[in-house]
This record gives C-alpha cells, structure tokens and sequence, in this order.
C-alpha cells in the first residue's frame, strides 16, 4: 500500500478481562500514513458482553447502588489506533 491507500480488513481479535478470553469479529479500515506508520480503526463498533467475561454480578452491584433499574451488559467499543511497523 502507498501513504494514503486504505483497505477493508475483516479479522478475528482477543480480548482478555479477568481471566476470560473472548474472539471478537471485527471490521477494519486500516490506511497507510508516512513512512512505516498505519492507522488502523473500527469500521463498526465491536459488541462487548459482559456476561462472557463474568462482570455481570459486578454490573448488577453497581446497578442496585446507585438505584438505577438497568445498566445494559453489552456496550459497543471502537478502536482506533496508530502502529508502527516493526522489521
């Protein structure tokens, strides 16, 4: 790719929290800047469920402390981000 050129990448991340590791599907926009720099980001957000990295007793104490009646389990998370590549 040349500084400026950008490609659709679709790949499959880890994402570890407490010990439970969950793969994520996620599309990628990844662009080519100067040098052996790539900005790389989410085309869409990435679902995160609570339930798979056993946080949801934690959300269920944070919900009945601060008297709300719900506090959704699944987020979405974008990631954008800056790399560098290495020889």
């Amino acid at each position: 790719m040349e500084p400026g050129d950008t490609q659709k990448v679709d790949v499959e991340g880890q994402l570890t929290l407490h010990d439970n590791t969950q793969n994520l599907p996620m599309s990628l926009q990844v662009t080519r800047l100067r040098g052996d720099r790539w900005l790389v980001q989410t085309l869409t957000p990435v679902m995160v469920d609570a339930e798979q990295f056993a946080l949801v007793d934690g959300i269920r104490t944070l919900r009945d402390l601060a008297g709300l009646g719900n506090i959704a389990t699944q987020v979405p998370v974008n990631v954008k981000a800056v790399m560098v590549q290495e020889d």
